[in-house]
């Protein structure tokens, strides 16, 4: 994010999680060598038993973790686990040490139970034998254990501003009311950028905040430059977390989870009192893939739930209710998004207090979520200032984005840490010409992990370098990726496009053909790039809710461009 050149002073989405809740080993390294200057010999087989069940935990739990990557993200991911329940899984499975066999293992799952609709309680007892399981003095160990395996929300939106890269907040006229983040360096270039952050809480399971963590402020995976001219409330050296490990943005690639959340809340989208959509753009015989959305003031956007959008979505307008859009193009946005029943401002002091008391106060406001399985396109991406200047950004060595980011998934890290080339934390994987991903095997197939539309030797969706989750190599963002794929006629699209088909995109924008949008309530998130040029010596640009992606592209003129968190992400 940057000022322009021409003005210098100026969801659900889930990751996976697996935690152990009740256990009896301990992360096993084998320490034989250390063991045997203590006690007796057949305490010492007694204690080596022990780490070759343990070793027995470990590979089912890698077995587990490679069922998990496997899975897409669908309500029958359980199956596979369940299947499991009963079986022996592992049996007599030699654990080596520099080639010699130190003893032997078996895994078997005892039972799968639910805890809810999202997690699972998996009970395991794992058995070490010493030397061997047919050896007539064999000593034995097991141990039991119970593992809880789920679906989690991310985290990613608990703050304002979130980047799955290397991130930039380059210009004096820049608030974030809000915790900002990336996973790479994050560049204030000396920039007199505004941080007014919100204090960090425990999330308690019943969904309240708990104890504090701490102020607030900006979070990155690597270090924080060039931030000796930040103002605001959460400038201080104190309230920059430099190397915090990566926070995981999970992918949206496949909507089939969220289409099954519309169908189960009987989604729609009402204008004027008329049900313009309901549940799924796309999947009828006949009908757009497309959807067109226009709210005025006095008959605005009203959302109900849950939407899939199987094409591209045009939006712009008065927003009233609660929903989320999910698209499976791009989402445009052609003019100002502005809530009916806008946030209030957050307050200051921002104590624990005044954050729970903002959330009850704001529960019931307008709400909308924009998740774009491609990019959002803000503003006439055809103009030729837009284009030039966005092209200039998106181009720039530290907006890359090609699938070949190496192990970490940021771009120029290849010389790890230090910053030189040949060291131990290199990332030999940057930059190798080689797409490095995990591929469906025939371990897969026997367990029914493979989708349908995928085979063995397919990559797997979300592994290694493919970032986007699509299982296709990407070159990076490329400047026709913005470009509409549909002709602007109303017989492509859905919704309430106008009868008369405009003469370009430009003629459907407003706000100054889409060059002075100011306004735009909404969480915003994309698995590739937000792209917004706006211009105007005058104009304040408000983005109320979150801005979450793996690249940003936002060139701005005017007095100040603000960035508000939505506080009720939180919860």
């Amino acid at each position: 994010m940057k000022a322009s050149d021409r003005d210098r002073g100026a969801v659900l989405v889930a990751v996976l999680i697996v935690a152990a809740i009740v256990a009896a080993f301990c992360v096993t390294s084998l320490l034989v060598s250390s063991m045997e200057s203590q006690g007796t010999y057949a305490a010492i087989l007694r204690d080596r038993a022990l780490f070759v069940a343990s070793a027995g935990i470990e590979d089912q739990c890698k077995a587990f973790q490679d069922i998990m990557t496997a899975t897409l993200l669908k309500r029958p991911f359980f199956d596979a686990f369940e299947a499991l329940a009963g079986q022996h899984t592992i049996q007599q499975r030699a654990l080596m040490s520099d080639g010699i066999t130190v003893g032997q293992y078996d895994v078997v799952i005892d039972s799968v139970q639910p805890v809810d609709a999202w997690h699972r309680d998996i009970s395991m007892t794992a058995t070490g034998h010493v030397p061997s399981a047919d050896d007539p003095r064999a000593i034995t160990r097991t141990i039991s254990v119970v593992l809880r395996i789920g679906i989690e929300g991310s985290d990613v939106f608990d703050y304002a501003y979130f980047l799955d890269n290397w991130g930039w907040h380059q210009g004096n006229r820049f608030i974030v009311n809000g915790n900002t983040r990336t996973n790479g360096q994050f560049d204030f270039g000396g920039c007199q950028a505004q941080m007014d952050g919100i204090p960090r809480f425990d999330k308690l399971p019943d969904g309240t905040l708990g104890e504090m963590i701490d102020e607030g402020g900006v979070y990155a995976s690597w270090d924080i430059t060039g931030a000796e001219s930040l103002s605001g409330t959460t400038a201080r050296e104190r309230h920059l977390h430099e190397f915090n490990p990566p926070e995981p943005m999970p992918n949206i690639a496949d909507l089939g989870e969220y289409e099954l959340l519309a169908k189960a809340e009987n989604s729609t989208i009402k204008i004027g009192g008329n049900i313009v959509c309901n549940t799924i753009v796309g999947d009828e015989v006949g009908e757009s893939p497309n959807l067109y959305l226009e709210g005025t003031l006095a008959q605005p956007i009203e959302m109900n739930g849950t939407i899939v959008v199987r094409g591209n979505l045009i939006i712009k307008g008065y927003i009233k209710g609660q929903g989320a859009i999910y698209a499976g193009g791009n989402i445009y946005v052609s003019g100002n998004v502005q809530y009916v029943d806008p946030l209030k401002p957050i307050p200051f002091p921002r104590c624990k207090e005044a954050v729970v008391n903002w959330i009850k106060n704001n529960a019931a406001c307008d709400l909308l979520g924009l998740f774009a399985v491609e990019n959002i396109v803000v503003g006439d991406f055809n103009d030729p200032v837009w284009r030039a200047d966005i092209s200039q950004w998106v181009s720039d060595p530290r907006n890359m984005s090609e699938e070949d980011a190496g192990e970490d998934g940021m771009p120029n890290t290849r010389p790890g840490r230090d910053g030189i080339l040949g060291t131990a934390d290199d990332d030999v994987l940057e930059n190798d010409d080689i797409w490095t991903v995990e591929y469906y095997t025939e371990m897969h197939a026997e367990h029914g992990l493979i989708p349908a539309g995928f085979q063995v030797g397919d990559a797997i969706p979300g592994t290694g370098e493919d970032l986007d989750g699509d299982g296709e190599y990407d070159p990076g963002t490329q400047m026709k990726d913005f470009d509409l794929n549909v002709a602007l006629s109303k017989e492509y699209w859905e919704g309430n496009f106008p009868e008369t088909a405009p003469a370009s995109y430009a003629d459907l924008c407003s706000n100054d053909a889409g060059r002075s949008i100011n306004r735009l309530d909404a969480i915003c998130y994309t698995n590739h790039t937000f792209a917004m040029h706006q211009v105007g010596t005058e104009l304040m640009v408000d983005i109320n809710g979150a801005l979450v992606a793996r690249n940003e592209a936002i060139i701005y003129e005017g007095k100040r461009l603000t960035i508000t968190h939505d506080l009720r992400l939180l919860q």
